[in-house]
């Protein structure tokens, strides 16, 4: 069986909840898999050890994690070599109006256009809104620009926007996806 590595960018932990999701529908398929917040590499991480990797990152402010950029750029050769996957996760990704739905794609354009990467799987979840983990100013810019695209909401609750059936449909047909090497020629 393939080891599998999943790598994560998040900043409230959404991301990080998505990718422990991955992780446990691919350990029950009987794969290995490693799962890593790239923020916190440890110290010589190396994706030479893995036959195929997901990566994902969320979007704030228009755009996924400058680190997780960082990460990509400087191993895009290694990456280019291994099935892979990424997954971004926004709240725009859930939204009902086309146009909203529209920005995670753009989103991930501008991703691709910043790594260079061309992953073999792509997909969007739907985010979080954490109003708990927010100032009063951010709550009450996320609530106006909400407010037209994902229902009413009210700043005195959190709001979850990830379709957990999605999360593991990916995470298997990633797995029908490897070849018996896992490792592209």
């Amino acid at each position: 069986m393939s080891n599998v590595l999943i790598l994560y960018a998040t900043t409230e932990g959404q991301t990080a909840k998505i990718s422990n999701h991955l992780a446990d529908t691919i350990r029950a398929k009987g794969f290995t898999v490693e799962l890593v917040d790239v923020k916190n590499l440890p110290f010589n991480f190396s994706l030479e050890k893995y036959q195929a990797a997901i990566l994902g990152g969320s979007i704030h402010n228009a755009k996924h994690q400058a680190y997780l950029v960082s990460f990509i750029k400087s191993n895009l050769a290694t990456l280019r070599k291994r099935q892979s996957a990424f997954f971004s996760v926004s709240v725009s990704a859930a939204s009902f109006n086309a146009k909203n739905r529209g920005l995670a794609d753009q989103y991930v354009a501008k991703f691709w256009q910043e790594t260079g990467w061309r992953p073999d799987k792509v997909t969007l979840f739907g985010g979080a809104l954490q109003y708990s983990k927010y100032n009063l100013l951010t709550k009450f810019l996320l609530q106006r620009m909400t407010k037209r695209s994902l229902g009413p909401t009210v700043t005195w609750r959190d709001y979850e926007f990830t379709d957990w059936e999605a999360v593991t449909r990916f995470a298997e047909e990633f797995l029908v996806s490897l070849p018996t090497s896992a490792t592209k020629s």
